[in-house]
């Protein structure tokens, strides 16, 4: 008999442990609130916004001046030289990521010697261009950017012939549509390209060259 009672003392026990465990879980959790008169404790401060920088793109008008270097290829490279010229850029935004361009300087390509094989005879062909481009430049992220131009060529080309001991030179201009197209990367005020020039699209592979710019950014507004 005393064993049955210790039993049923010990099965009343344990079930009382298993209810108290049970209001505990579904007990929610305590709040603590603040009693009357008591200041309640202070909003945690939003997070500082984290300065963003600024793309290329975000100008809505940028001013600058390009630095060329031009390498003929092709027929081209045949019959002119190097050339170097300066060019005055304006930039203007027109949607997100496209800015519309205009350029405009002088190209001067140096003589190129033609040695025919006679003693006393030579020729030297130079050019003198003056690009009149319109175009635009996308920005696939803050710095980098596909160009394509479009535009006029005032080109003039000067033939010097050397018949010892009498020299000759002619001159001739000619207006030519061509363009240009290429990529490049803004680093701070400093733009830099590489693109394919055309100088007339009417004889393409007579007229092609790789020009290097190197540019910077006057003013941006």
């Amino acid at each position: 008999m005393k064993r049955v009672s210790a039993f049923a003392a010990l099965a009343a026990l344990a079930l009382a442990g298993t209810a108290h465990a049970q209001e505990m879980e579904e007990a929610p959790p305590e709040v603590d609130v603040p009693m009357a008169g008591e200041p309640a404790a202070p909003a945690a401060a939003p997070a500082a916004p984290v300065a963003a920088a600024v793309p290329a793109v975000a100008h809505k008008v940028i001013v600058g001046a390009d630095g060329a270097l031009q390498r003929p290829i092709g027929t081209l490279g045949e019959a002119t030289g190097p050339g170097l010229g300066v060019l005055l850029r304006v930039e203007y935004n027109l949607i997100p990521n496209l800015n519309g361009t205009l350029r405009a300087g002088y190209v001067y390509s140096s003589p190129y010697e033609f040695d025919p094989g006679y003693e006393g005879v030579g020729e030297n062909v130079s050019k003198h261009n003056l690009p009149i481009w319109v175009g635009g430049k996308y920005f696939v992220s803050d710095r980098i950017y596909g160009a394509a131009e479009a535009g006029l060529n005032i080109i003039t080309t000067e033939v010097e012939l050397h018949i010892f001991p009498y020299s000759n030179t002619h001159t001739s201009t000619a207006k030519k549509f061509g363009g240009t197209g290429g990529a490049g990367v803004v680093v701070g005020p400093v733009d830099i390209k590489a693109q394919l020039e055309i100088l007339d699209f009417g004889h393409v592979s007579d007229s092609m060259a790789i020009m290097v710019n190197v540019g910077f950014n006057v003013l941006r507004s």
